[in-house]
């Protein structure tokens, strides 16, 4: 799970906020989420406006825990919520992680992340997880789309070389965990890194695609 990845890495340093539909929430079952669920108060731990994913934001844990970690914390949305969450989440993280694996065209809620992504928040500070069932010329599409859309104060609007760093990683990768941490600090760097690599750059001129790879 991508979660256990990061438990010896960004955990260490800082907490995760995860954003959570009902069927990505009902698929991992929580412990508090199992419980409500069998004793049919499962709509209780979902957020259901803005202002209650406003409350929920407010109070985030962010303090060590007793594994010596910092916290995760599930911010569960219905689907009417989930869209404000994103937008809140993304402009206040140091680092964004979108998990673009087995994304196709009809994915509606990551077509929706990844051009509020493109638009709003600065790319350098972005970190998109692909494998060999990403629908990758979808991904340029909707990229495209979303670049030829940029707001005039967008912060990638001044962005010389703007480009989506992409990790490829597959579920046997053995070094996925520490190339995923490597990334993300260069995410939550505050100033650009200079680094540049040509592993794979797609797209036209306007907007790159920047590939590594957890060999």
């Amino acid at each position: 799970r991508l979660l256990d990845m990061l438990d010896d890495t960004w955990r260490r340093i800082g907490r995760v906020d995860l954003i959570t539909g009902l069927d990505l929430a009902m698929r991992g079952l929580a412990s508090i989420t199992l419980e409500a669920f069998l004793l049919r108060r499962l709509d209780g731990e979902f957020l259901k406006t803005g202002d209650e994913v406003n409350l929920r934001l407010e109070n985030l844990r962010c303090q060590i825990e007793g594994d010596l970690r910092f916290p995760v914390n599930s911010v569960n949305c219905y689907a009417n919520a989930w869209q404000h969450a994103v937008t809140r989440l993304a402009s206040s993280s140091d680092a964004v992680l979108l998990d673009l694996r087995g994304f196709i065209r009809t994915n509606e809620g990551c077509v929706f992340e990844l051009t509020y992504l493109v638009r709003h928040i600065a790319l350098r500070h972005c970190v998109m997880l692909v494998d060999h069932t990403t629908d990758m010329s979808s991904l340029q599409e909707v990229a495209q789309a979303a670049w030829a859309g940029l707001p005039v104060g967008s912060p990638n609007a001044r962005e010389p070389t703007p480009e989506i760093l992409t990790l490829k990683l597959e579920k046997l990768s053995q070094a996925g965990p520490r190339a995923l941490f490597l990334l993300l600090l260069r995410a939550a760097s505050p100033t650009p890194c200079v680094e540049r690599e040509t592993t794979n750059t797609s797209l036209n001129p306007s907007i790159g695609i920047h590939s590594r790879r957890a060999l």
